[in-house]
């Protein structure tokens, strides 16, 4: 299949910690750039990864991402990878690290994650599932795909959820052995967008724990 990008979108920094970047369902890298361009701002190397988040599995975008990463990993002048995705990016992270743990760890934080799936999802696979792949299986049903999955293992995870997420309940946004969860006002396609969430991500990746007045 076609990916948008078969490589990353750097956004500068030469710093030995890099973030990487996973946009999700229906998005493209462009929608990770706001947030990209304040990480960079505070010191970080950004690769912003897109795909075409249609076409193919979790598992087969999860391939890809692999693939990616082991681009990264190869860097020596890299010592630390952080990950942020946002809606199905962090089930594609989540897929790739279970199943390749990194070998230069960092942390992860969710935007709006589908971590126990999505209603909104189930709903709408009877009427797009043959052509958006991945939405069965990030269906609510136990038996899911999403549901199935494992954890990555020996990384600190921290999960911002919208508060008027819209489509994921607060609820399916946690997942077991989260290090930290936190609120933000907002809305499931748009939380990428708030300088509040950028606040928060840079302080979890630096802290493992959110900012909390």
């Amino acid at each position: 299949m076609q990916y948008r990008s078969a490589v990353a979108h750097p956004t500068g920094g030469t710093g030995s910690e890099v973030v990487v970047l996973v946009h999700g369902l229906a998005r493209t890298s462009v929608s990770m750039s706001i947030l990209a361009g304040r990480l960079e701002d505070d010191g970080y190397r950004v690769e912003n990864w897109g795909y075409g988040s249609f076409g193919d599995t979790i598992d087969g975008h999860a391939g890809a991402f692999q693939a990616f990463l082991d681009q990264i990993e190869a860097d020596e002048g890299v010592e630390k990878i952080h990950y942020v995705g946002h809606s199905l990016g962090n089930i594609i992270i989540r897929a790739a690290l279970v199943k390749e743990p990194p070998t230069k760890p960092g942390r992860i934080v969710m935007l709006a994650p589908p971590n126990k799936g999505s209603a909104d999802a189930a709903f709408w696979t009877p009427l797009l599932g043959d052509v958006v792949k991945p939405l069965q299986e990030l269906s609510n049903d136990e038996n899911s795909v999403v549901n199935q999955m494992g954890v990555p293992a020996n990384i600190d995870i921290g999960i911002i959820a919208a508060a008027n997420d819209g489509r994921v309940d607060l609820d399916d946004t946690h997942l077991d052995g989260e290090k930290d969860h936190i609120v933000v006002p907002g809305i499931h396609t748009f939380i990428v967008l708030r300088e509040d969430t950028a606040e928060q991500v840079d302080y979890f990746l630096r802290n493992g724990a959110f900012h909390r007045e």
